[in-house]
């Protein structure tokens, strides 16, 4: 399957108490069969939350699903891959 290539960063701005961190990150090297960055505009354009956290939920779950999607055999992953495909399918349905 053909796909796309990302770097993903992630950078604590600040603790759970409001303190400021600096210096604490991870980068990651991704792929999706999808175009991240359209879908999320599309997820952005359904109004279904804000714009930072429609952003965060098309990232985290195009990343996941495309691990249980590439796993789907795995056992951790078999019984999940019927509700992830479900819920892919529901969103997508609304994207068009």
């Amino acid at each position: 399957m053909k796909q796309n290539h990302y770097k993903i960063t992630v950078e604590q701005q600040h603790d759970k108490d409001g303190n400021a961190v600096s210096g604490k990150q991870i980068a990651f090297n991704a792929r999706n069969h999808d175009d991240l960055l359209f879908v999320v505009e599309k997820i952005k354009g359904l109004n279904i939350a804000n714009a930072e956290d429609s952003t965060a939920m098309a990232v985290g779950l195009k990343l996941f699903t495309e691990i249980v999607l590439e796993n789907k055999n795995e056992p951790v992953f078999k019984e999940l891959f019927p509700l992830v495909r479900d819920i892919m399918q529901h969103i997508k349905s609304g994207m068009k």
